[in-house]
């Protein structure tokens, strides 16, 4: 953030935290990261020609112009992705500390494509990934390419159920796990399976879901490593050039993994889909993968119950529908960043995925106890925008239509006019098809006021289509308590 400070300039990074610092005269990232208040208001040095002569002053942009493709939405069963709609966004001009002193042009850090995998893709309270999963991967897929070269950041999610340390460490587990799938890293899901974190243990079980998968039966998935898994590890063994001894060691393991995750992860024909480090926002820069993937705990939920309904869910009788009703806060999301967007780590404010909750407290709002706390209404983020305690997540998250429609679903309700917007199409019927993954197609008659709702509608982009009149439009999905109607004007 940039405060005027007489004729000068002063750099605060407060909530800022994560620019993107790229030079004056083009896209290339700046070394250093540093910054130092300029002397001048309003006064901005281009770079050096070649030839080594400065060019004259030149004025800070201000805005800058981002082109967004048009905001669209695909869900699956298990997740969601969403490209998003943005205009211009606010320069922050500032000076850096490189040796030449060229000056710098700061962008807010802010998310052109979004991504979730939610909680029924992974083991229940574990951090490995069900072999269903397969359609998200796909989705991710399908963003990246839609977005190429915008680097992409994780954060896994938890409910607010239990202790803040085990959620923190488990939610940082599930993003390194998909992290680990997106850039074939089975050295990682050996860390995850050797390294067990309470109820989080790979074990037998997980081996026996990955033969299955890979299509070697090890018969009942119970945990057992009797007689049929022992064959069916033999049977991999063989099939990929390991000695056949019917165990699970290291090596098969790391053989094991790559292989599932060769087959969970590829695009919309079928081809394997693989990121490299330097595809992510940190880029693999330091060993505990900072700016790459986080762990944010139980810190962010989209859903808080009210008071009574907490206590009502604390009961052992309802702990099932407790565990439902907290599903869309169980999640990994994935955010896409333009391309050519860098941070400086020593200024990432996330500390490890799988450390301690220290640092996360202290990017909490000012208000951020009483976000988390059960209060006399329940809360739904897309509505009440409080519950998000972590400011910094809140600020580059919050607007992503992941998680605006983090569970999956909203409400289609439209008002149509005529193309003076006066008299409402009553009576017309219509039809609303999808243009992505969802699979339903609502169809009816408008009301006496020219009016449309459907409930539970998945996010998705859809067209509608009314009686009488020529041409589709465009049907978008609104929060699922959205009270006001779409208004659309069109020729009748």
């Amino acid at each position: 953030m940039l405060t005027r400070v007489g004729a000068g300039i002063a750099m605060g990074w407060g909530g800022a935290l994560g620019k993107i610092v790229t030079s004056v005269g083009g896209p290339r990232p700046v070394a250093g990261g540093g910054f130092r208040p300029v002397r001048e208001a309003g006064a901005w040095l281009a770079p050096p020609s070649v030839s080594g002569a400065r060019p004259p002053r030149m004025a800070c942009p201000g805005r800058l112009p981002v082109v967004s493709p048009r905001p669209t939405h695909s869900a699956t069963p298990g997740g969601a992705a969403s490209s998003h709609p943005l205009g211009d966004v606010d320069a922050r001009c500032v000076a850096t500390t490189t040796a030449d002193g060229r000056n710098t042009i700061a962008e807010p850090l802010v998310p052109v494509a979004s991504w979730r995998m939610d909680d029924l893709r992974f083991q229940f309270d574990s951090s490995f990934i069900r072999p269903e999963a397969a359609d998200e991967f796909t989705l991710l897929a399908v963003l990246a390419k839609e977005h190429p070269k915008a680097p992409i950041t994780l954060f896994g999610h938890a409910d607010p159920v239990g202790d803040d340390a085990y959620n923190k460490r488990l939610s940082g587990r599930r993003a390194i796990a998909v992290y680990a799938v997106l850039t074939r890293d089975p050295a990682l899901w050996e860390e995850l399976y050797s390294h067990p974190h309470g109820r989080d243990a790979w074990g037998t079980r997980t081996l026996q879901l990955i033969l299955e998968d890979r299509g070697h039966s090890p018969g009942p998935i119970d945990g057992i490593a009797g007689e049929q898994t022992r064959v069916a590890i033999k049977a991999f063994q063989r099939e990929n050039g390991l000695t056949e001894d019917g165990v699970a060691t290291p090596l098969t393991r790391a053989k094991l993994f790559r292989a599932y995750m060769d087959g969970l992860c590829r695009d919309a024909a079928g081809e394997p889909f693989v990121l490299e480090k330097a595809d992510f926002l940190g880029q693999g820069g330091d060993g505990d993968r900072r700016g790459d993937v986080q762990g944010c705990g139980e810190f962010n939920p989209v859903r808080l119950f009210s008071q009574a309904e907490h206590q009502r869910l604390q009961q052992p009788a309802n702990r099932a529908e407790r565990d439902r009703e907290n599903a869309p806060n169980r999640r990994v999301v994935a955010l896409l960043f333009r391309p050519g967007t860098v941070v400086p780590l020593a200024k990432w404010p996330c500390p490890a995925a799988t450390a301690g909750d220290s640092k996360c407290r202290k990017r909490f709002w000012s208000d951020g106890p009483t976000r988390r706390t059960f209060q006399e209404q329940r809360r739904e983020y897309p509505q009440t925008r409080d519950t998000f305690a972590c400011r910094f997540y809140d600020r580059i998250a919050g607007e992503s239509l992941i998680e605006i429609h983090a569970g999956g679903q909203g409400k289609l309700f439209m008002e149509i006019r005529d193309a003076l917007g006066v008299e409402p199409l009553a009576g017309r019927g219509y039809r609303i098809t999808p243009l992505g993954a969802a699979a339903a197609m609502f169809e009816g008659r408008l009301d006496n006021q020219g009016r449309l709702s459907h409930a539970g509608v998945p996010s998705d982009d859809y067209q509608l289509v009314v009686d009488g009149v020529a041409g589709e439009h465009a049907a978008l999905v609104l929060d699922a308590a959205a009270s006001e109607p779409q208004l659309r004007f069109l020729e009748g």
